[in-house]
């Protein structure tokens, strides 16, 4: 099916000839036949196509013009002719806005956002192409309202209406001022906006029991809690959390971990195999569990957070196990890379 465009100039052909218009509206008072150029109409064919009718339509209105007019950098000059617009949406806040995604059509000017005609970001690091069409969700229900966006190819992208007019500087902030930051231009970081956070490809891999830390070279040593664990078994993992709250999923659990009374070495060939032990949940044991994995913090988190699941109450197999976050947090520094050494 061929695309309508828009041209200065429509022609079509009736091979029968045309009959006079008589209507007022078109022709005027006049009975003398009239030949004129139209705007905003078109022809309709009816009974087989050998006979068309002209029919005026709306026409379109200009909202706003194509400017480079965002509240940091912009220039106040036209946007180059290559910028497409991918997406147009309508959503209510206190009024009803525009939100408008735009692209380069020779992918080498970065990617933007209009609301209302105002670029309220505009980054190369916003990954909207025009070789992936965007499709967008809109939530009006939650404060400032939020856009999902997704194209089939980045991870879906969510952005709030109102922290972005507010850092644009078309609303005011909440102590009443007018602003115009780089959040969404120049210091605009896509991860901070990606729906799904990244999950660490890191897990903790278990060490020893035993009733001291080891100490092992090049790792950052922690120690949390005192005394031994209760008799049981018990799994550990761990997320990244920042500062504003937003955190990873739990990365993968470590295998179960056996924690008993205590263990015997009284054997020449096979030291330590033979364990004592006692019901799940008695009194404290003296082991505690070592565990280590590798600090990534590439999407500079503040600090990690540990969780121990415990069995200790005797059920049956199958039955879930008791989730303890551990008060004990570690901090970390922004595109850290390290080893963490951690004892139970």
């Amino acid at each position: 099916m061929p695309i309508l465009q828009h041209f200065k100039w429509f022609f079509k052909y009736l091979f029968k000839g045309a009959d006079r218009d008589n209507d007022p509206e078109i022709t005027g008072a006049s009975e003398d036949a009239v030949y004129f150029d139209s705007f905003n109409g078109r022809t309709t064919s009816v009974e087989g196509g050998e006979k068309g009718a002209w029919k005026k339509i709306n026409g379109e209105e200009l909202k706003y013009e194509n400017k480079d007019n965002n509240c940091l950098t912009g220039t106040g000059l036209s946007l180059s002719d290559s910028y497409k617009c991918l997406y147009s949406g309508n959503f209510f806040l206190d009024t009803d806005y525009i939100i408008e995604i735009w692209a380069d059509s020779n992918k080498v000017l970065p990617s933007l956002i209009r609301i209302n005609g105002v670029i309220v970001l505009k980054s190369s690091a916003f990954p909207i192409t025009v070789d992936f069409p965007p499709q967008c969700v809109i939530n009006e229900s939650c404060i400032g309202g939020e856009i999902y966006i997704t194209d089939f190819n980045s991870p879906p992208i969510i952005f709030n209406f109102k922290d972005m007019m507010v850092n644009g500087g078309m609303l005011l902030d909440d102590d009443g001022n007018t602003i115009c930051t780089d959040k969404y231009f120049g210091s605009f970081s896509l991860s901070e906006y990606i729906l799904e956070l990244n999950i660490p490809n890191d897990h903790p891999i278990f060490i020893k029991t035993g009733s001291s830390i080891q100490s092992i070279t090049g790792t950052r040593q922690f120690t949390f809690g005192s005394g031994g664990l209760n008799v049981g078994i018990y799994q550990y993992s761990f997320r990244y959390v920042a500062a504003n709250g937003d955190k990873t999923k739990w990365v993968v659990t470590t295998p179960p971990i056996p924690i008993v009374i205590s263990i015997s070495n009284a054997s020449v060939q096979y030291p330590f195999i033979r364990t004592f032990s006692k019901d799940p949940g008695s009194p404290p044991s003296t082991n505690g569990i070592q565990i280590m994995f590798r600090i990534s913090n590439l999407l500079n988190y503040d600090e990690i957070e540990i969780k121990r699941v415990k069995y200790t109450t005797g059920q049956v197999l199958g039955t879930p196990g008791i989730e303890e976050v551990l008060s004990d947090k570690i901090a970390i520094d922004h595109g850290e890379i390290s080893i963490a050494n951690v004892f139970d």
